[in-house]
């Protein structure tokens, strides 16, 4: 996926974030650093999980991996060692949830760019 896909897919869901670049990727999806606009324009990172044939249809595991994130999600679990999950989308094609990003922004090397220190765009 490009930035350009992935804000695309925002602007259709009416989402309130600017994609900024891709951090992440692996066997189920990306993790985009993302600007979030009613937050004061926070960084936050969001994971999508493309829906496909081998990981949705044929890994029962991975859908009830997303049933998990959904549930988490909408139980407002808090607690100091988890995540918070601030936003869950799931357009048919994709789902995608938002988190604030793995680090604070305001401590390490990577805050003189405004970046989590463990954040490195690909």
């Amino acid at each position: 996926m490009t930035v350009g896909e992935v804000q695309k897919i925002f602007d259709a869901c009416a989402c309130d974030y600017t994609a900024i670049s891709q951090i992440g990727a692996g066997s189920f999806g990306t993790v985009w650093l993302v600007k979030k606009h009613s937050l004061d324009d926070q960084l936050k990172a969001v994971k999508f999980l493309r829906r496909s044939e081998e990981v949705f249809n044929g890994g029962k595991s991975s859908w009830r991996d997303v049933e998990g994130v959904k549930l988490y999600a909408r139980h407002n679990i808090t607690h100091q060692n988890l995540i918070k999950i601030l936003d869950t989308r799931d357009t048919g094609t994709d789902f995608f949830y938002c988190t604030d990003a793995a680090d604070d922004a305001s401590c390490g090397k990577g805050a003189a760019y405004g970046l989590p220190e463990c954040l490195c765009p690909l």
